[in-house]
């Protein structure tokens, strides 16, 4: 959805993980997306709740860890809409609001001037600290969601890492924020095994090679 550094990693993606499948196996695909829980709910408590923007409607969500209905507590995220720009956006550019949720995984009420879409909303955990960022939304060959699927992404900033996550009920990663446009992402086959895992990470963010001795001046005569 974001054209950012992810954009290349999107195309890996769905090479990856495309596989053409039967009816039978689409059938069971979206069954499964049905299956895994929403990325975020709205609620309709809004006591003590922090007011962004100014207007007559309001939204309040809670975000949930990805694929369980657990709220995400004391977690970074992003919120965008598909077709409305946000006024209270903190990257006007992107049109995105980044910011915190509080203890029970509930974002501040966001405050429209009238009713927006409800199923415009994109609301999704962020890894990682920086101005420049973006997700994935995963398919198959169908264009079908691949939902609740485990995925790793390695992130080649100065201290390089790897993490690891599932995607959403519409095949959606999480937003990956790094601090600048050049910092290398990709996409990777998640595995549990941890030596694989670091040479994941390796294989993508190679160490910086060591600097050659400096040379001892040679004195002329």
């Amino acid at each position: 959805m974001k054209k950012s550094f992810l954009a290349v990693a999107a195309v890996l993606a769905l090479t990856a993980c495309g596989t053409a499948k039967k009816p039978e196996q689409q059938q069971a695909s979206r069954a499964q997306q049905q299956q895994v829980p929403p990325q975020f709910v709205f609620t309709k408590d809004v006591q003590g709740a922090q007011q962004v923007g100014t207007g007559t409607t309001g939204y309040r969500f809670v975000l949930l860890v990805p694929g369980t209905t657990q709220p995400a507590a004391k977690q970074p995220f992003v919120l965008s809409h598909s077709s409305v720009k946000l006024p209270f956006a903190t990257d006007k550019t992107e049109n995105l609001y980044h910011g915190v949720t509080d203890e029970r995984g509930m974002t501040p009420v966001f405050v429209f001037n009238g009713e927006v879409a409800q199923e415009g909303f994109v609301l999704l955990p962020q890894v990682g600290q920086g101005k420049v960022g973006g997700w994935l939304n995963l398919s198959n060959d169908q264009r079908q969601p691949l939902a609740g699927v485990p995925y790793s992404m390695a992130v080649c900033e100065k201290s390089p890492y790897l993490f690891s996550a599932v995607t959403n009920n519409i095949g959606q990663t999480a937003y990956v924020a790094v601090s600048n446009k050049n910092v290398k992402i990709e996409l990777l086959p998640f595995s549990n095994d941890e030596a694989v895992r670091n040479k994941q990470l390796t294989d993508v963010c190679p160490p910086a090679a060591k600097a050659a001795p400096a040379k001892k001046a040679v004195k002329k005569r």
